[in-house]
Order: structure tokens, then sequence, then C-alpha cells
């Protein structure tokens, strides 16, 4: 791939930089950089992506640049999956590493009013999990009471509610969601955040507020918060201008939170060049 810090480029009807077109990716380049990325991250383990990913990233390949099959890759390097089978091993280790104190544990899905009751969000699926024997049996809840949370359970100060999610983007959802419990009277000291993954965006957000937060891995901007402004600002051109040629109006995905993410359910917080429908052979689409 091409060292981005050397020289400047110019990109189609973005016109602020110069490059030459042969010092980039082509598609046999492109291939390899395909295959060993796939090797490198073990995405060929049953239940991470399905078996026509690479004729995707293929075809997908065929309808970029040069310069864009470089972008895509330096991306695609930095992306990382957390399948749904695995779900529960995450929900396990973060469990086996914090301590509750409270003997009562009632369990709630972060979610925002009006998405409480859409019960095909990935917040719904991991409050399930709590009723599995297995995961009651962890250490960490030995001599207390797990429950699910309802609108009549009654908290007092040896109750603790633990809000999940599998990922927190820019933290709005769970700040909306944590409002709500606070307007029927729950203190923020007896809520306890718990999400697989998490963007610095979102932690600032809910560490301003003061809110416990227990995850997995926390992520930073991929391009904004990895490169130099020059080198992210050539980065984000080239992204741009693969989202303005198929109609995409959020190139950095949610409120910018330039994630590389896959989900359960892709978030809309990754780059949309990866899951967007408007892309012809998007490789982790949210339907």
């Amino acid at each position: 791939m091409r060292n981005w810090e050397e020289g400047d480029i110019n990109y189609g009807y973005i016109n602020k930089y110069k490059f030459s077109r042969e010092k980039f990716m082509n598609m046999n380049e492109y291939f390899d950089c395909i295959i060993k990325i796939i090797a490198e991250k073990k995405w060929n383990s049953p239940g991470i992506i399905p078996k026509c990913f690479l004729n995707k990233a293929i075809n997908l390949g065929k309808g970029f640049t040069d310069i864009e099959r470089d972008f895509f890759i330096k991306m695609l390097e930095k992306f990382d999956i957390y399948p749904d089978p695995k779900y529960q091993d995450y929900l396990e280790e973060i469990l086996n590493h914090i301590n509750i104190t409270e003997k009562k544990v009632y369990i709630a899905p972060l979610l925002s009013q009006v998405d409480k009751n859409n019960l095909y969000k990935s917040s719904h699926y991991i409050v399930r999990m709590f009723k599995s024997t297995y995961i009651k049996q962890l250490p960490l809840f030995d001599n207390k009471t797990v429950m699910l949370y309802q609108n009549d359970c009654i908290m007092d100060e040896d109750s603790l509610l633990i809000l999940v999610d599998d990922f927190i983007g820019t933290g709005m959802t769970a700040h909306s969601c944590i409002s709500y419990y606070e307007s029927i009277g729950i203190s923020k000291s007896k809520i306890l955040v718990i999400s697989f993954v998490i963007m610095e965006t979102g932690l600032k957000k809910l560490n301003k507020e003061n809110i416990k937060v227990e995850y997995l891995k926390k992520y930073n901007k991929c391009i904004s918060g990895n490169y130099d402004r020059k080198i992210a600002q050539k980065l984000m051109n080239v992204n741009e201008a693969i989202c303005l040629r198929n109609n995409i109006e959020k190139p950095l995905g949610f409120h910018n939170s330039q994630a590389l993410i896959g989900m359960q359910r892709t978030p809309n917080n990754t780059l949309p060049i990866f899951w967007d429908n408007k892309i012809l052979y998007p490789l982790f689409p949210r339907d």
C-alpha cells in the first residue's frame, strides 16, 4: 500500500490534492490483501463471515479505483468483528472482572424509551442471557438475587440496576436510557452500564455524567483519531468520494462516529462503505 504521508493526492471531484495513480493498489494487490486480512484476523472461523464474503469483497473492489482500494484495505485492516456466537463469552469475561456488593441485581436493556419494546434489539438479546443458569451461577452472583427489571420493581440501597448492550457509540442512547431511570427515582450511583464495545466519545460522555461503565474494548475514531490532520483529511476525501458516488449522506457514520466495528448487527456508527445497501456489495450489511 501507498505511504499516505508522501506527497498530496487529488481525487475525483474533490480537487484538493494531487496524486500519482500508479502508486496505489491494483486489483491483484487488493485480492492478496483481502486474503491476508481474512487469515490474520481468523475471519474464516465458523460463524464470523459468510461464505460469500470473499466474492463480495472482490466484486466490491472491482468497482473501486486504485486509490479507493488502497483506502478500503487500510480501513478493513482496522475492522473488528464481534460475532453473535461469542456474545455469551464476552458477557462472561466482563462479569468475571467486576465486583458487586448489592444483594439484588436487576437487568435491563440499554435502550431509549422509543426502542425499549423492540425485542429485535441486541440489548434484549443480551438481557435474555441473564436468564441462563450458566450466567446466574457465575461467582459474581453468589448469594445474590438476579432478575429482569420490571416497572413495578422496587429499588433500595441494596439493589443495583445493570443496563446492557453490545455497543455504545456516541453515548446518546445510553444518556437517554439513564435519564429515564433517573426520572423514576433511580440514582446514578445504583446504575452500572455494561457494553462489549464502546467508542471513546461515548465513554467520555458517560464518565462526565459519573456513570459506572464496564466494557471489553474501547475504540477511537478510525480516521481522525488515528492519523494527523493532513493525512486524515486525505483519507476522508477518498471516503467521501465513494459515498457521494453511491448517494450516501453520512460518510463517517452516525454523528461522525468513524467506527469500524461489526456486531450481531453492524452499528450505523461504522463507516457506511462497509454496511450501506447503496453500496452494491456491502461486506457487513445491517439488514
